[in-house]
């Protein structure tokens, strides 16, 4: 799925003033290593005002960059220091009390530069089964840190928060299974990690992730 520059260009600009710039700038040379690091500095400075959070974007190569863009993954920074609690505080239009509470395990990990895909694959099937798919195309499910990352990123490029109309699955939400979630347009965050490994739905699908070539 490739976006062309015209039609990132018709989508609604975010409200912050910085966060706007950097983001006409991300859509019109999204490509370049350079400007993907800029963007997610710049993001990450306004969106960790008064966090301790330290970031250093990497640059990507251009070969994933491109090859993100045919695949419709979203490229994001995930830093090696965030956790729950500090997206609780960015982002308190989730209203989400695991998220504000920090409950859980922090799935971060490295961080670092990964490729998201953007469209639910494999609905109504089993955590197994997925399991079983992410190990056959070298991805992993999502995680949840990534999942608001992802989603909060593709607002301010898209206009949409990702799974307006469905749910995904989040690895790593209860005993190493995975729960499910869902953004809300108004950007409400639900989430569910009581679900059966076995449960299947229609609108129930996965996100997949995988590390950026960088230098």
């Amino acid at each position: 799925m490739n976006a062309s520059r015209e039609s990132l260009e018709s989508l609604p600009a975010p409200e912050n003033p910085i966060l706007r710039d950097a983001i006409n700038v991300y859509k019109e040379d999204r490509f370049r290593p350079s400007v993907v690091k800029r963007t997610w500095q710049t993001i990450w400075s306004e969106w960790g005002k008064g966090e301790d959070l330290q970031v250093d974007v990497p640059y990507p190569s251009i070969s994933d960059l491109h090859a993100a863009d045919h695949y419709g993954d979203l490229v994001i920074m995930v830093p090696s220091g965030l956790d729950k609690k500090m997206l609780g505080r960015m982002f308190p239009q989730m209203r989400n009390y695991r998220i504000n509470a920090g409950l859980g395990e922090n799935t971060v990990g490295n961080g670092g530069l990964l490729r998201v895909s953007t469209k639910q694959s494999n609905l109504n099937q089993t955590e197994g089964y997925l399991q079983d798919v992410a190990e056959l195309i070298g991805r992993r499910p999502i995680s949840e840190e990534e999942y608001i990352v992802a989603s909060q990123f593709s607002k301010l490029l898209n206009g949409i928060y990702l799974d307006e109309k469905g749910f995904t699955r989040i690895a790593g939400m209860h005993e190493g299974r995975m729960g499910r979630a869902q953004f809300f347009p108004q950007g409400n965050l639900y989430m569910d990690w009581t679900i059966s490994p076995e449960t299947r739905q229609p609108d129930l699908g996965i996100h997949f992730v995988r590390p950026v070539a960088t230098h």
